[in-house]
């Protein structure tokens, strides 16, 4: 049972940063953010553009987070 609900507790804090970072989108008028940790380990490649938002405080959250942005690069005419 102890390690059933360590299992539940880490899944619930990873799905509810997401839906904390999911939040964040509209007030500043993104389609996509995520968090630094997961940018560090994406290979950027140039069909998307990340630009770092900064660190910022997720509502529930007692550490702030740095978040980045990610556009699709425009299609070269």
């Amino acid at each position: 049972m102890g390690d059933t609900r360590k299992e539940i507790a880490f899944l619930g804090d990873v799905i509810n940063t997401a839906a904390r970072i999911e939040n964040e989108c509209n007030p500043h008028r993104r389609r996509f953010l995520i968090s630094a940790d997961l940018f560090q380990k994406l290979n950027p490649g140039t069909e998307y553009r990340y630009d770092e938002m900064g660190t910022m405080n997720l509502r529930g959250k007692e550490t702030r987070i740095n978040l980045y942005s990610i556009e699709r690069n425009s299609a070269e005419a």
